[in-house]
């Protein structure tokens, strides 16, 4: 009889953990929780980028533009006389293109990369298109970046309210919290 409660009662654990499981992947896979293809007002997006000329940084974002068929009048650079260049928008641009594009400005196509010390900071504001849900999170400002000594080379860290952080990996877009933000010099 004692094994009877025994079986009985670890068959209760397992139903109760898939339906655990199970919820948990339903959540994940209607995609609440992960950044989607809809796009960010074209106030609320800027990246901030060090370490290219102002002529390689508008051919990189050229290519990612074609890349990803954008329009071509869609981002202008401004530089500043210390070398800092602003990348703005002129309208909306989806919220998952936008952080590709953080990655993409660390690691562009047909450029080399030796000797360089780049960085691309994207800015935004959390709003239901980057999946974060919830009061602690809607409205708050979120900063995009490649982690220092990056060797995945396809994920994004975000600090919001320099705060909290998290990981974003381009294979499912979903938000990971870390405990070592991973900030990049400069």
């Amino acid at each position: 009889m004692k094994w009877f409660i025994a079986i009985l009662v670890a068959s209760t654990v397992a139903l109760i953990l898939a339906s655990l499981i199970l919820t948990s992947r339903r959540s994940h896979a209607d995609g609440s929780d992960r950044i989607s293809s809809e796009p960010i007002p074209a106030s609320q997006a800027s990246i901030t980028v060090q370490g290219w000329r102002n002529n390689e940084l508008r051919k990189i974002l050229s290519d990612f533009g074609q890349k990803y068929g954008l329009d071509q009048g869609l981002m202008t650079v401004e530089t500043d006389d210390d070398g800092v260049s602003a990348v703005r928008f002129h309208s909306e641009i989806p919220a998952d293109v936008f952080v590709f594009l953080v990655n993409y400005i660390h690691y562009p196509n047909d450029f080399d990369l030796s000797g360089r010390r780049i960085s691309a900071i994207g800015n935004s504001v959390l709003d239901k298109q980057f999946g974060l849900s919830g009061e602690e999170f809607s409205g708050k400002g979120v900063r995009f970046y490649v982690p220092a000594d990056d060797r995945e080379y396809d994920e994004v860290y975000a600090q919001i309210d320099g705060a909290r952080y998290f990981r974003v990996s381009f294979t499912d877009l979903s938000w990971t919290p870390v405990s070592d933000p991973r900030m990049p010099a400069g």
